[in-house]
């Protein structure tokens, strides 16, 4: 029996279980989820759960095989030509096990509010009207949707199963590059700073640095140095909500386009100077051993963030 297993991330921390699958599986109705609920099926960490558990980071919930066959058919996702030919345009590495994608900016992983698809979505109605019929396509872990770059998925559950351990594991290596205000320092290579979620500011809620938070380590790298604006790279040694950001900021270094974290000022100053409208980061190389072979694949910039660099290149600090 095919059976589906999703691990709960920082994001979803302290939810109710109901409400989690209600959010995750818009288009099963919800009858169903609270049966399986009631009768046991949908387990956490191979337990039974009842409808008001609260999920943990790191669980594991596994879903039947009547919840996946319900879930939204592919045939009924209309994706549009344009964002079909993105997508397939952008796939890094495909095999059997799993597929490597530069997923473009501004795509959401998944459906939600407001979104009638995400990425995952659209490539399985891709898939099907491919191959005729349903395919199994995974996300392993997320980026948020104004980051681009590389998001792995499994296309079998063992295969999931088995990278959801390396990234418990902290054994696949990520590489994000990321466009920052100020002039970043080569001494800068580290920041070991504490996390703490959902702190409220102004209604909204953000990560901060904090004693109270969880471990977070991030290394960077000063890849070059412009006017007002540094090109780095950061290596995130901890998987928390909005780390990079989060340390970047901390750093005094925001990164630019962000609407959370950086100044709005110093956003315009930088938009209205360079051209720059977006979030500048990028997730530009990803790393891991899975059967034996290890694995290593970098996603180019858009033509977007490369021709802010080449404008930035003109003020580039020698």
């Amino acid at each position: 029996m095919q059976k589906r297993e999703i691990l709960i991330t920082q994001d979803h921390i302290g939810k109710r279980v109901d409400n989690f699958l209600l959010g995750r599986f818009k288009t099963v109705p919800k009858s169903l989820i609270y049966k399986l609920l009631r009768n046991k099926s949908i387990r956490v960490n191979n337990k039974k759960v009842a409808a008001h558990y609260k999920v943990c980071e790191k669980d594991v919930i596994t879903l039947p095989n009547s919840l996946i066959i319900t879930e939204q058919d592919p045939r009924n996702i209309n994706v549009s030509t344009n964002v079909s030919g993105l997508l397939l345009d952008n796939i890094i590495f495909e095999d059997e096990n799993f597929l490597v994608l530069n997923k473009p900016y501004s795509l959401a992983v998944h459906m939600g509010s407001g979104i009638d698809y995400g990425v995952v979505e659209a490539l399985r109605s891709i898939r099907f009207n491919q191959t005729g019929r349903k395919s199994f396509i995974e996300l392993a872990h997320r980026l948020d949707r104004d980051t681009s770059g590389c998001l792995l998925f499994a296309k079998k559950s063992s295969v999931l199963k088995q990278l959801h351990e390396l990234f418990r594991n902290r054994e696949i290596q990520k590489t994000y590059h990321m466009l920052v205000h100020g002039l970043w320092s080569r001494k800068l290579n580290k920041i070991s700073a504490p996390l703490l979620k959902n702190v409220v500011r102004s209604r909204e809620r953000i990560v901060r640095v904090s004693d109270e938070g969880k471990e977070a380590v991030t290394t960077f790298q000063l890849l070059e140095s412009f006017e007002t604006v540094s090109l780095v790279a950061a290596h995130p040694h901890t998987g928390r909500t909005h780390q990079i950001r989060v340390h970047a900021e901390h750093a005094g270094h925001a990164i630019i386009g962000d609407e959370k974290y950086a100044d709005n000022a110093l956003n315009q100053v930088v938009k209205q100077k360079y051209g720059v409208r977006r979030l500048c980061l990028h997730a530009h190389k990803i790393q891991f051993n899975l059967f034996d072979k290890k694995y290593s694949f970098t996603a180019e910039y858009d033509e977007v963030w490369k021709s802010i660099i080449k404008r930035l290149s003109i003020h580039a600090v020698k």
